[in-house]
Order: structure tokens, then sequence, then C-alpha cells
């Protein structure tokens, strides 16, 4: 479990990181970084899929195509500037203090395929619990 500063642009970079290791195919060190205390049990192989499937947990999109993560340093831009956000909370909601929405850049490409995290304070710092990772 990866721990971070509580600031915008640590947790930015955080997930930043995140997504080079899934660009790298490096799916365990990804899943590793991870708080796994969280609502949903993700593990490396659904985390893959569910990225190959452009948000579904099986692999499969509607015209056949698996996907692949790609570097967040050479995504092209697509019609929108990727979707980066961080939202504190004033107080925890379930014991999260923050949530980030986070674009995924795919084949290429940014694309609106979104991890969505949820922020977890511990006495060294922030983690990341991922909630969700679909389309928005």
């Amino acid at each position: 479990m990866h721990v971070v500063h509580r600031s915008d642009e640590a947790v930015l970079t955080a997930v930043e990181e995140w997504i080079e290791l899934l660009a790298g195919g490096r799916y365990q060190e990804a899943f590793e970084r991870l708080d796994p205390n969280g609502p949903y049990e993700w593990s490396p192989e659904l985390i893959r899929d569910t990225a190959a499937g452009y948000g579904d947990p099986f692999g499969h999109t509607n015209d056949g195509v698996s996907h692949r993560v790609t570097s967040v340093a050479t995504a092209e831009a697509s019609t929108t500037p990727p979707y980066r956000d961080v939202e504190w909370r004033d107080k925890p909601i379930r014991g999260f203090i923050g949530v980030v929405h986070h674009d995924v850049p795919l084949d290429g490409v940014w694309s609106d395929l979104t991890a969505i995290f949820l922020l977890r304070e511990q006495t060294s710092g922030i983690t990341l619990v991922l909630d969700q990772l679909h389309v928005l």
C-alpha cells in the first residue's frame, strides 16, 4: 500500500504513477499500491480485464475490441482534456476524506474510462482505495 501527502498534486501524481504501472502491464504492482480495505474486491486480473473491456469487468466491448492502458506521458488529446479532479470532504464519509476522478488513456488516446478512488487518511498520510473503473 502506497501512502502520499495530503495535497491535490501528491494524490494526482500517485494516480498517474498507478496508471503508468497499468500501461506497463504491471497489474500486480498497481494492485499492491492500493489500500485493500475498499468497498469492492479488486484484483490485478479484474483491473486488467475491466480496463481491457472499457469498463466491462469481463473484458468485453460491444465491438469486440480489447483495449490497452497506455502512458499518461504519451497519450494524445481527444476532443476534451483528460478529467482529473480531487475533491476533499470537510468531514469523513464512511471513513473516506475525499474522492479522485482521473481519466485513463487507452490505446494511445485519452479516453472517458475513469478511475475513481476514495481517499483514506492514515497516520502517515493518504491512501488510495480503488472504487470504480468505468465510463462516466
